[in-house]
């Protein structure tokens, strides 16, 4: 989805872009009281210095800030050619580009090309080998490493910093161990298929899902197929075959995993060896920061609720971007009802007379919860009872160290900023 330049941007905030960039303090001015009472912060002027200018000749997509503020990367579209975009600095013209991808400290941008029919990953402007396809580029969590899957005639690798990987019939999209060592990829040679962790082999199964790995350690878990049953394979060892199992979830300790599981038309979560009540649907479990708990989404009766251990929220027509506070206390989650959205933190309903709002993000402290919220065609920064000016598009929200500050990218017109919103 391509925006032009002088048009509204695409819509922002999806999946929650985790990036904190360059700190501009918004200071409070008195205004308007906001939506459901909350109060309004200073307009961002043009005065205002710019991170970054979009040119008028171009269309774009996906912005996406940098950790420490220094940069801004997006994809950009000039006639029939495409490039990546860093901060104002155009990169190498390509057919097609894939949205870039920040490295997590922010300092490194990798992306997939096509000239013609051959495709290159770019890495910190770099062009890599030529395929006749690929995925987008996976960095490791230090940052220091890439990986990708790439194909060639009908065979597929996975690439991991240039060097090529064994050959399949196909791979998945690779995932990297927590300390950056080790990287592990689903694969299919002819009709079986397997996980490989770096150069082993896994059991073979008729299908298996992405593997995932612990926070600790460096086991693995994923989804499996065999004989029409599915199961959860954690650490090589088989779990309980249902009709359906979804992905595997670790605790943050590493001690229990959990999952979504079917068995005839009831669906329930598995966590560790105990099973929730049965729904007409569950997805998306996650787990407490301190691995005390575990929630997920469910369905019931065409409604939707947010549960907590054994608690249920009220219903709604829609639950998505579930998350628990720092402290493990409480969950948040966006929430819909008809063609309104809303967020709910801790069982309270917020602002209301949203059309959109994106995942909501808490403080360090768990006190405050910060999400972008869209009213008409502009887009806002809600923190707490603040909101922030009215713009084309905002980003994902991201607390300070100390939470006592908010920042965010934003759009208004051709001009990129990072804002921030005083936490009070």
């Amino acid at each position: 989805m391509w925006s032009q330049g002088s048009s509204n941007a695409p819509r922002g905030g999806a999946r929650a872009v985790r990036a904190l960039a360059w700190m501009l303090l918004l200071t409070g001015l008195p205004g308007a009281a906001g939506v459901g009472g909350a109060q309004e912060d200073t307009d961002a002027g043009p005065d205002l210095p710019a991170l970054a200018k979009i040119r008028p000749d171009i269309e774009f997509r996906t912005f996406r800030f940098s950790t420490d503020g220094s940069l801004v990367v997006y994809a950009a579209r000039a006639g029939n050619r495409q490039c990546v975009v860093v901060g104002e600095k155009v990169g190498e013209e390509f057919d097609k580009v894939e949205s870039p991808v920040l490295s997590p400290d922010g300092k490194r941008v990798a992306y997939a090309g096509r000239k013609g029919k051959r495709w290159q990953a770019v890495v910190d402007g770099r062009a890599g080998p030529e395929f006749d396809y690929m995925g987008s580029p996976v960095f490791s969590p230090d940052s220091r490493r890439v990986a990708y899957r790439a194909m060639t005639g009908e065979t597929w690798c996975v690439m991991v910093d240039d060097a090529k990987g064994p050959i399949f019939t196909d791979v998945g999209i690779p995932v990297f161990s927590p300390d950056g060592a080790q990287v592990a990829y689903s694969a299919i040679n002819g009709r079986r298929a397997f996980v490989m962790i770096g150069d082993l082999k896994g059991a073979e199964y008729d299908i298996v899902g992405s593997p995932v790995f612990s926070p600790v350690g460096r086991q693995v878990a994923f989804r499996a197929k065999s004989e029409g049953q599915e199961l959860v394979v954690v650490g090589g060892k088989k779990g309980e075959a249902h009709d359906r199992v979804g992905d595997p979830v670790f605790s943050p300790d590493g001690q229990k995993v959990a999952y979504e599981a079917r068995k005839g038309r009831a669906e329930f979560v598995i966590v560790g060896a105990k099973k929730s009540e049965d729904w007409d649907a569950v997805i998306s479990p996650i787990f407490s920061p301190d691995g005390s708990d575990c929630a997920f989404i469910a369905q019931r009766g065409g409604k939707w609720f947010a549960v907590q251990g054994t608690q249920a929220s009220e219903a709604h027509g829609m639950v998505d971007a579930l998350v628990f506070s720092p402290d493990s206390r409480q969950i948040a989650f966006k929430a819909g009802q008809g063609v309104s959205e809303f967020v709910v933190v801790g069982g309270r309903r917020g602002m209301d007379g949203l059309t959109r709002v994106e995942a909501p993000v808490f403080s360090p402290d768990s006190r405050t919860v910060a999400y972008a919220a869209k009213a008409g065609a502009r887009w806002r920064m809600v923190v707490g009872d603040r909101r922030g000016v009215e713009l084309d598009w905002v980003g994902s929200p991201v607390f300070s160290a100390d939470g006592k500050k908010v920042g965010y990218g934003a759009r208004r017109k051709l001009s990129l900023y990072w804002l921030t919103i005083p936490v009070e």
